[in-house]
């Protein structure tokens, strides 16, 4: 059995998975995108307060950035609770090439979401800890 007692005076950095990419519309300035990234809190007794998101997102194909931007926003991660968390982002036309043919052609592209959450934790060194994220997904343009 683990000792919780030694665990609960250990900050543990959040864990970030990226869930998925969904297409918004298609607009004349550019493809509004949402990607959904799922935060866990490890920790037994550190409450972590979410301060923004930083992201980028690149062709898979050939790492070409397609968009990138900071997300500001305040969340709330209980002890060892996950919540979900959506962020807007616009995939520029500029750099999209052949990711924006084959979302056309076939419907979905493969792509790179990338960046780090910021997080204010009284436990954490300093109070703050910036935990990076990565995934490497599919865009799929829905059919409703």
């Amino acid at each position: 059995m683990g000792n919780i007692a030694s665990q609960a005076g250990a900050f543990r950095n959040p864990e970030i998975t990226v869930q998925k990419v969904e297409v918004c519309s298609i607009s004349l300035s550019g493809v509004p995108i949402e990607a959904t990234l799922q935060i866990f809190n490890p920790n037994v007794t550190a409450t972590l307060e979410g301060q923004r998101i930083v992201y980028q997102v690149k062709k898979a194909s050939d790492e070409t950035v397609i968009a990138e931007g900071v997300f500001n926003k305040e969340f709330t991660v209980s002890p060892r609770k996950s919540i979900v968390i959506t962020v807007p982002m616009t995939l520029k036309y500029g750099g999209m090439g052949a990711a924006g043919k084959s979302l056309v052609q076939r419907g979905k592209t493969e792509i790179l979401v990338s960046g780090d959450v910021t997080f204010h934790a009284a436990l954490a060194p300093g109070g703050t800890v910036t935990v990076p994220y990565k995934g490497e997904l599919d865009i799929i343009l829905s059919e409703e």
